[in-house]
């Protein structure tokens, strides 16, 4: 009995060391299976209470994906039914399948789901993209972006997994707010299927656009062209703070007497 993970079925970002390893588990009991030995090769989800996703950050991101932690004597249900049935390979995780997949772009999406994609399309999360874009269309242009950054606050709020009704200062930059570049590639992939976009956002879209309304006004461009004007954003301060930090006491001092007689 190899304790696989659901990494090497539905991937694992930023892990694909993790996805790899596990599915050798489950190559390795096929193979077994194969030359006429036993095996079963267990893709578990999150365990509660036992195993290495048992802290709060982990339980809160896959809570962001859809799942939810077994816990161990339901596991153990599970694997004593898989033994009576002589499975080679099954997956045990707790799952909303809508919410799930909401959150897979459909690059992203792996072909197993498909047929199960298709029959809660109509009425999933999956839906929300034309939804959304209906109703962008049908806002005066002047109100896109602030529709657009409402979108974004929420799905912010989804992707730090904080309360429903947590206001984000449109104006704050996220990292400040504990994005790290898992949650900024899942905020990525969620916005890319919100607004059904057939370009690819950028891996960097949050760093690129570091709050809300830079990330409102890049979107606006990407739906509708360049009929969006882009507003004049700040230069990062921390690369400003970084090219001071590297010039010469005399080099600062002549900089700043030069600001100061163009401020005259």
């Amino acid at each position: 009995v190899l304790f696989s993970s659901v990494a090497s079925v539905l991937g694992s970002s930023g892990q694909g060391n993790h996805a790899a390893a596990n599915a050798f588990l489950d190559a390795t009991a096929h193979r077994r299976r194969a030359g006429g030995r036993p095996a079963l090769s267990v893709n578990w989800g999150a365990w509660s209470e036992v195993g290495a996703a048992i802290g709060e950050r982990v339980t809160r991101r896959i809570a962001r994906q859809g799942m939810s932690a077994i816990a161990p004597a339901e596991a153990l249900r599970a694997l004593q039914a898989l033994l009576d049935d002589g499975a080679v390979q099954a997956a045990v995780l707790a799952v909303d399948w809508p919410s799930l997949l909401a959150g897979l772009s459909a690059d992203r999406r792996p072909s197993l789901f498909a047929e199960l994609a298709g029959t809660i399309a109509a009425s999933g999360p999956a839906a929300a993209g034309p939804r959304l874009l209906e109703q962008l269309r049908a806002v005066p242009e002047a109100r896109r972006q602030a529709v657009l950054a409402d979108h974004v606050a929420q799905r912010i709020v989804r992707v730090l997994g904080l309360d429903a009704a947590h206001v984000v200062d449109p104006l704050r930059p996220l990292k400040e707010l504990g994005i790290d570049s898992l949650m900024a590639v899942e905020l990525r992939n969620l916005l890319k299927m919100d607004l059904a976009l057939d370009t690819t956002l950028p891996a960097t879209l949050v760093f690129d656009h570091p709050t809300v309304d830079a990330i409102a006004r890049f979107l606006d461009r990407q739906i509708f062209g360049e009929t969006a004007a882009p507003a004049p954003e700040a230069a990062p301060v921390g690369g400003a703070l970084d090219r001071i930090e590297q010039l010469s006491d005399d080099e600062v001092d002549r900089l700043l007497s030069r600001r100061l007689g163009s401020a005259r």
